[in-house]
């Protein structure tokens, strides 16, 4: 039957694209079994992108959005798209995605809220008092439905402070079943696609308000208006704010990952004078819009 359908299609059609999983054809591949990418439909304009100049190994332009929003950012990896509201940060391939607020690193105690709306599955994550220069940080990271407050000093390894999994998410089997029916490419079919996949289905997003308050040396974080770190101290006493992508290993089809930064606002109290603050960034939609 295989035969038969090889030459028909032969005699119909100049090309075929048989194979699913890379973008790029050379010469020395058949018309007749080239290979294609099936966009997944959680995937944004950036994510197509960045799989196309991964399996090209050729530089693509990247859409960046609103112009007078990306100035306030500095790209420190990936490539960035500004919504009205939204700041989607994609992650380079096995690699982390990494923007830095422009000036931030003059102002000490801050308050941050963002609703992450990103899929489940992989990394969205919030950095303070970040020293690029020393490598130091304490940083709130979101990563398959659980939560961790991990901080490094100069010089000394990755402490986590505190750690907690969110209420559960919910989600259809359908969901799962689109999620296994998605093709494999050939070399992960070859190397054998894993019995059953722990987690959540790597194309469910779901939305958490995070809500950060960094004071002296105490930080407190809510999620979904509720408090779940409670004035933690931290020993980080400079730096600046940033957001990160990063995929998750759960996901073994995809290495490129959408961190999604919704109505994202970055305030600095003003020392001594209450009421009185300095507004970093702010997205979030105010007022009636028609």
């Amino acid at each position: 039957m295989s035969d038969v359908n090889d030459a028909n299609i032969r005699q119909l059609f100049v090309m075929h694209f048989n194979r699913e999983g890379n973008a790029c054809n050379t010469a020395e591949d058949s018309l007749y079994n080239l290979t294609r990418v099936q966009a997944a439909l959680y995937w944004y304009t950036n994510h197509l992108l960045m799989k196309i100049q991964k399996d090209t190994q050729q530089k693509v332009k990247f859409v960046q959005g609103d112009e007078q929003q990306a100035a306030k950012w500095e790209r420190m990896g990936g490539a960035e798209e500004f919504g009205d509201n939204s700041i989607v940060l994609t992650s380079p391939p096995g690699e982390s995605g990494m923007l830095y607020l422009r000036d931030s690193e003059k102002y000490r105690d801050v308050r941050v809220s963002a609703k992450l709306e990103g899929n489940v599955v992989g990394r969205q994550t919030i950095y303070l008092r970040y020293d690029r220069q020393k490598e130091s940080f304490v940083r709130l990271l979101l990563e398959n439905n659980e939560l961790k407050l991990e901080e490094k000093q100069a010089g000394r390894p990755l402490v986590e402070l505190s750690k907690a999994t969110l209420s559960e998410i919910h989600w259809k089997p359908e969901d799962l079943a689109y999620d296994k029916a998605t093709v494999y490419s050939k070399a992960q079919t070859e190397a054998g696609a894993a019995k059953e996949d722990p987690g959540y289905p790597v194309n469910i997003s779901h939305m958490r308000l995070r809500e950060i308050a960094l004071s002296g040396k105490r930080l407190t974080v809510s999620v979904d208006k509720q408090v779940v770190i409670d004035s933690q101290e931290t020993a980080q006493d400079s730096g600046g704010i940033a957001l990160e992508s990063r995929y998750s290993e759960q996901n073994q089809k995809d290495d490129i990952y959408d961190a999604v930064f919704t109505d994202v606002s970055v305030v600095a109290p003003a020392a001594g004078e209450p009421g009185k603050e300095t507004n970093l960034f702010r997205n979030a939609y105010s007022g009636w819009r028609v």
